[in-house]
């Protein structure tokens, strides 16, 4: 399965505009860095940079979402103010996507702000509670 897909999938069904692996050039050119999916709430005026892991060691990640200002959303906001995508008054979220046996150590090591929302693979990739239809029902 391809989990950055389905996370990209949810992230539209949420009304974000997404771009998958958005490159993020740094001062000489070369890519500082590549998130997996940047994507655009236009209603609320919130740059959310998305990573996707099927990963059981998280850590990394977890560094990255706690450097999160130096590691994405400094150049990103640079980038898209560059090319007049958006305004300095667009906030930024990152939005982690890991597997259902790590969310919970996720939310220890980045929990608690409201720049970091934390979401279970499993439920992007498979709504177990999605109301399905009669036909399909068994």
């Amino acid at each position: 399965m391809d989990y950055e897909l389905a996370a990209l999938n949810y992230l539209a069904h949420e009304g974000l505009f997404v771009s998958p692996q958005f490159s993020v050039p740094c001062e000489g050119g070369s890519e500082w860095s590549c998130p997996d999916l940047v994507g655009l709430d236009i209603p609320k005026h919130q740059v959310v940079v998305a990573e996707v892991t099927t990963a059981s060691n998280i850590r990394s990640l977890a560094a990255k979402v706690r450097n999160r200002e130096e590691q994405w959303f400094r150049r990103v906001r640079q980038l898209l103010e560059r090319k007049a995508i958006i305004t300095p008054d667009w906030s930024f979220r990152a939005w982690v996507f890991v597997r259902q046996d790590c969310v919970e150590q996720m939310e220890r090591e980045v929990g608690g702000s409201t720049e970091v929302t934390i979401t279970a693979l499993e439920e992007v990739a498979f709504p177990w509670k999605w109301n399905w239809p009669p036909a399909l029902q068994r």
